[in-house]
């Protein structure tokens, strides 16, 4: 199966999604793109507290209200995944995002700028 390139407009607007939910007031813990074999497309994954503290509907709803009045978008929220970041779930996708790039362990440490690998594009882990 031929994997669907990730292109630079996605990750863009995945950066903007990212600074405007830090605007707002809501930490990302990490944010990155993840290949889901299953769908056979790229789903950007973002870990944010408030979904520990208010859980997923209200994120998601915030999403979309945020996405409504900072312009248009290419990235549909159907491709957002919002976490909690102590979700175990999270957890293995995190590790799964991590380890697609086994040639270059460690280049996802840290505050480094986003790192492309395989599998994976991460803004912040």
């Amino acid at each position: 199966m031929v994997k669907i390139p990730l292109v630079g407009q996605l990750i863009e607007e995945g950066a903007r999604l990212i600074n405007l939910l830090n605007k707002e007031g809501l930490t990302v813990s990490s944010a990155f793109w993840l290949f889901d074999e299953e769908d056979d497309n790229w789903a950007l994954v973002i870990a944010l507290p408030f979904v520990d503290e208010q859980g997923p509907l209200p994120a998601y709803q915030k999403l979309g209200t945020l996405m409504g009045r900072n312009g248009s978008w290419v990235l549909d929220l159907s491709f957002v995944s919002v976490w909690g970041p102590s979700e175990w779930r999270f957890k293995k996708l995190l590790d799964r995002a991590r380890s697609a790039g086994q040639n270059s362990p460690g280049s996802v440490q840290g505050s480094l700028p986003p790192v492309v690998l395989e599998d994976s594009y991460i803004y912040r882990a």
